[in-house]
């Protein structure tokens, strides 16, 4: 009983708690989305930054072998 009193007071107020729960899954599922841009960002940043450095590698490589012929 309380719980539909809370429910009550609640939508006295504005609120609903249907239209809660829908703007929380809302937001839950930007965040979501948020979360798997940022990720994808880093993954591409990485993967940049680790060829890079697998190129810098490859270039001291050559130079060595240039010199040690």
């Amino acid at each position: 009983m309380s719980a539909i009193l809370d429910e009550m007071e609640m939508e006295k107020n504005g609120i609903s708690i249907d239209e809660a729960k829908l703007t929380i899954q809302e937001m839950t599922d930007q965040l979501l989305l948020i979360d798997q841009k940022l990720k994808i960002n880093v993954d591409r940043e990485v993967w940049l930054h680790f060829q890079n450095e697998i190129h810098q590698i490859d270039h001291t490589k050559n130079a060595i072998e240039k010199i040690t012929r």
